[in-house]
């Protein structure tokens, strides 16, 4: 049989698709191996490997899985800011997609923390380890602390949960992607959109006015702006920012030009005592003890 270019892409998919979770770095090698392969069996191969370009050729790929409800989706990891690939289901976007890998038991508790993570207090996203081992009392199933620690250091490992230096749990990058459909079905507006990128944020900054709810409903008394944005999306729009055009939230207009590391650095040295334009959301505004 010939080796074509079409082969590439078959390559391709099938190494993504072992993996179903990759950074773009990664990618780029994966396509670069199987180029490389093809060509070695076909020296008539066009050579179309580029670093820049793994983007659109990774959409070339999309435009022929589309059709079979199934697409490469990418987005900029929250906490490394880089650009990590899924390879995800277009039509079922629900915890069922984990059968494969977890138990009927170990699903229920994966889906009792997304709950616990995504309705966390102050705009946490995370749980901590404690918590997230007590929820087995809130179970009909049997599940044992023991199992719930397993559970959680598979849950880590294989990519669907995140965990912090400090021992708190959040959602990947991978739930994030791949989990995307079942979350805004599920949680609405409890899981918030970035204000830049519209995708979900669950760590990064939110605006610290206090004083309006620009988007709340008439019944809400909530009184506060809720526009979120991840930091690298921030960190983007403030080097774009001008002194005649500074960056300021989108809904209410409040200057959000300082971060709130940074005004931590100012207040250290008792420069500023004002509260900054954004605040954090995530584990980054979680007081050290909070259980």
């Amino acid at each position: 049989m010939v080796v074509k270019q079409k082969d590439v892409h078959k390559l391709f998919k099938q190494a993504i698709i072992s993996r179903r979770f990759v950074s773009e770095d990664l990618a780029a090698v994966l396509w670069k191996k199987c180029e490389d392969a093809c060509i070695s069996l076909n020296a008539d191969i066009e050579a179309q490997f580029s670093r820049e370009e793994i983007g659109t050729y990774i959409n070339e790929i999309n435009d022929t899985i589309t059709p079979l409800s199934i697409e490469f989706k990418s987005r900029i990891d929250e906490v490394s800011g880089k650009r990590v690939w899924a390879l995800v289901n277009t039509v079922d976007g629900e915890i069922a997609q984990l059968a494969t890998e977890y138990t009927a038991t170990e699903i229920t508790y994966f889906k009792q923390l997304i709950d616990l993570i995504i309705l966390a207090p102050a705009d946490a996203f995370s749980v901590s380890s404690l918590a997230a081992i007590r929820e087995v009392t809130n179970m009909k199933a049997n599940m044992t602390k023991a199992q719930a620690d397993a559970a959680l250091q598979n849950f880590v490992a294989n990519g669907w949960l995140y965990k912090s230096e400090r021992g708190r749990y959040a959602l990947s990058t991978r739930s994030l992607i791949e989990l995307e459909l079942y979350l805004r079905r599920t949680f609405e507006a409890d899981v918030p959109e970035c204000t830049h990128c519209t995708e979900l944020c669950t760590l990064g900054y939110a605006c610290n006015n206090d004083e309006i709810d620009v988007l709340a409903d008439e019944d809400e008394d909530s009184g506060a702006c809720k526009i979120y944005i991840h930091r690298h999306c921030y960190i983007s729009l403030r080097r774009a920012a001008t002194a005649a055009n500074p960056l300021k939230c989108p809904a209410c207009g409040s200057d959000w030009t300082t971060a709130p590391e940074e005004q931590g650095r100012a207040n250290a040295k008792g420069k500023n005592k004002e509260k900054t334009g954004v605040k954090e959301i995530g584990e980054w505004s979680v007081p050290e003890g909070w259980v």
